[in-house]
């Protein structure tokens, strides 16, 4: 089952979302308890993980609007569908096409990567899969969090969210740490 776990740390010494994502990337990979035989999640959390994956984009879905965006989504599945290949022979590709007609419909005005139908599998994710915490991102993404340095669900083990200096989730975080999306299978 892949889960998406939230991500922080401190901006100091890192500039860039690479540097980030790259630190992200080899702090859980160096850690034995994520992917490995124990330590700070007490058994090993994951089998697999990279930057992003299946949801590389979620960053820039916290920035737009939420009905927006679903109806943009609704109307992509009620006229394509997520699903490739089948009897169409549809591929990854022209789906992302498809994806981006509908998806510059809604957001006009939007630049950069689509939020979906994103390489699932680059270890490091896309460049938006670690963003400097401003007030959106912390309302949207980190406010559920507020006075724990980490958090799981209570009804599966998920782990949900982690930061890597061992701060409480605070307002403090913003303009000081980067936001990262993981996809972790386990």
């Amino acid at each position: 089952m892949h889960s998406r776990l939230f991500v922080t740390v401190n901006k100091e010494g890192k500039e860039t979302s690479e540097q980030v994502r790259r630190r992200v990337y080899h702090a859980l990979i160096d850690d034995c308890s994520f992917v490995g035989e124990g330590g700070r999640f007490g058994a090993p959390v994951a089998d697999w993980f990279v930057i992003g994956g299946r949801f590389s984009g979620d960053l820039q879905k916290a920035r737009l609007d939420p009905t927006t965006l679903t109806a943009a989504e609704g109307e992509f599945e009620a006229r394509y569908g997520w699903w490739i290949g089948g009897e169409q022979h549809v591929t990854e590709l022209q789906r992302h096409d498809q994806y981006r007609q509908v998806f510059s419909t809604y957001f006009p005005d939007y630049r950069g990567d689509l939020p979906a139908w994103r390489d699932q599998y680059a270890h490091y994710g896309a460049p938006d899969d670690a963003q400097l915490v401003d007030q959106q991102l912390y309302d949207a993404l980190l406010d559920p969090f507020v006075g724990h340095t980490a958090d799981q669900s209570d009804d599966d083990d998920q782990w949900l969210f982690i930061d890597l200096d061992h701060d409480e989730v605070s307002p403090a975080f913003i303009g000081k740490k980067w936001l990262v999306v993981v996809d972790y299978h386990r």
